[in-house]
């Protein structure tokens, strides 16, 4: 892995590297459009330019955000805001007002749109771009500078209601891509397809992973995953576990793929039956990524031909995991407790956030709130998480290997299990589920009466058109826990 000292080379350095090598060979595709090497290293020049024209003196803890929904400018202008030394973030352009902006210290705004804000807001396009010389070096940051001021900053999925804010320097942006790159044997000749926007931090550094080895990347347009597979001649893919319910449900749909591809998964456990039916359609083999924002990439669980099937999570390199008990002693094999870990590209604290960093890093040590076993053979099993066990009367219930099974079954769309609190006051199982067309909660209920005959009265069930997730998957249980209070109003006050 990498040296602090001896840094990896820029992604600027490997476009002109690859501009110069390949220099036809297309780099980005999104639709109908395309960019070759040359010419994204070429916008990437220009912009560089224009923002280090452009850009008002920043505070040392301000950032810059960037909300365009055009993939190549949206590109261009992360890398570019890279090599002039300045910390930036990826925000979908409903998130941008003045809030927002003091909430996560913004200095200025790339954006698209002329918008009213109390920060400057600089428009990022070809338009803007067309007066500046186009022969405009790219003059990285001083060695020293670009290793240890912040690069880029993330949000955490917030599936408490509250996003909090971690900073990553250069040495730990490189070691995610660094490792995407490793795991999926990205080379020149792979054609990643993501799906989802920057914001999502593990999307953008599986795609930049991709385009440092000189492959290409492909967004998704409008057609089916299914459907871009085949059209692109996709070879990797990094996706959500949300996706994948709606990919296989599509299967039938879309002409088969040209070739099997290397599926990529991160924010959650896939499903057994999930990862068999990839395997079956689409996959010739499947990575299940486990990892935080806060600590980078842990290990993951492979499946496929060639792939070993041990059960349980392989640990990375480099990495160290540990599990212990409530006053932190160490656990034998086998026994399941709290997870602490700690990685060489882990992040120190939560930003402004002394309290919450206080509960969670502890001692070089990153707490994320998950429960597992260390199996004999070293690797890693999750059993769920401390904050989303249920306990009621000492009866346990795992809520994410309960929504697995409810979401294996064809007329459930979605599902989500919490415990609430019953109209009385007692402690509940909460089922919140979405159906398809077919769906119906008589059925549901009638099905699971079996496995939930041990909580006898202490169930609820709602039916909902939509489950708030974060832009991971992850189930967001304040904002569900206030939507299910909002519905109980409602037939409470009853029809007027």
């Amino acid at each position: 892995m990498n040296d602090v000292s001896s840094p990896l080379p820029t992604t600027a350095d490997l476009l002109l590297f690859y501009a110069r090598k390949t220099p036809d060979k297309t780099a980005l595709q999104w639709g109908a459009n395309s960019c070759t090497f040359t010419q994204l290293h070429a916008r990437l020049t220009l912009c560089t330019a224009f923002l280090r024209n452009n850009l008002p003196v920043l505070a040392k803890d301000q950032i810059v955000a960037v909300s365009t929904e055009d993939f190549l400018w949206q590109w261009v202008s992360l890398l570019a805001l890279e090599n002039l030394g300045h910390c930036s973030m990826t925000v979908l352009p409903s998130e941008v007002n003045t809030a927002f902006l003091h909430q996560f210290g913004v200095g200025a705004l790339l954006s698209q749109v002329a918008q009213v804000l109390p920060v400057p807001v600089l428009a990022v396009n070809a338009q803007a771009l067309g007066a500046q010389d186009s022969d405009a070096s790219i003059q990285p940051p001083e060695q020293d500078r670009y290793q240890k001021t912040a690069l880029r900053l993330l949000r955490t999925s917030g599936t408490t209601g509250e996003s909090k804010r971690i900073v990553l320097d250069r040495r730990m942006w490189d070691g995610w891509t660094e490792r995407w790159q490793w795991f999926c044997h990205y080379g020149p000749d792979s054609v990643c397809l993501i799906q989802h926007p920057f914001s999502v931090g593990g999307i953008y550094a599986a795609a930049t992973a991709c385009l440092r080895a000189g492959g290409t990347v492909v967004k998704r347009d409008e057609r089916s995953f299914l459907q871009a597979l085949h059209d692109f001649g996709v070879s990797h893919a990094t996706v959500l576990p949300m996706d994948l319910a709606n990919i296989t449900r599509t299967q039938h749909e879309t002409p088969a793929v040209q070739q099997k591809i290397m599926l990529t998964a991160f924010g959650g456990v896939l499903p057994a039956d999930t990862v068999a039916q990839c395997l079956d359609v689409f996959a010739h083999t499947v990575v299940d990524m486990y990892g935080t924002n806060e600590v980078g990439f842990i290990g993951a669980q492979s499946a496929g031909p060639c792939e070993n099937d041990t059960p349980g999570i392989s640990l990375l390199p480099g990495v160290d995991v540990r599990i212990v008990n409530d006053l932190d002693h160490a656990l034998a094999p086998g026994e399941v407790g709290h997870i602490k870990v700690r990685t060489p590209h882990m992040a120190a604290r939560y930003e402004g956030e002394p309290e919450t960093t206080s509960t969670h890093f502890i001692n070089s040590w990153f707490w994320p709130g998950d429960l597992g076993r260390l199996l004999p053979n070293g690797w890693l099993e999750l059993t769920g998480r401390k904050d989303d066990l249920i306990n009621i009367g000492g009866i346990k219930v795992n809520p994410a290997a309960a929504e697995s099974k409810l979401r294996s079954l064809d007329y459930v769309q979605d599902a989500a299990v919490l415990m609430g609190s019953g109209p009385e006051g007692a402690q509940v199982v909460v089922i919140v589920v979405v159906f398809t067309t077919t769906g119906r909660l008589e059925r549901l209920q009638k099905e699971t009466a079996t496995s939930m005959a041990a909580f006898g009265h202490l169930v609820e069930w709602a039916q909902v058109d939509a489950i708030p997730r974060t832009p991971t998957g992850k189930v967001q249980r304040a904002a569900l826990r206030a939507r299910l209070q909002d519905l109980r109003t409602l037939r409470e006050r009853g029809p007027r």
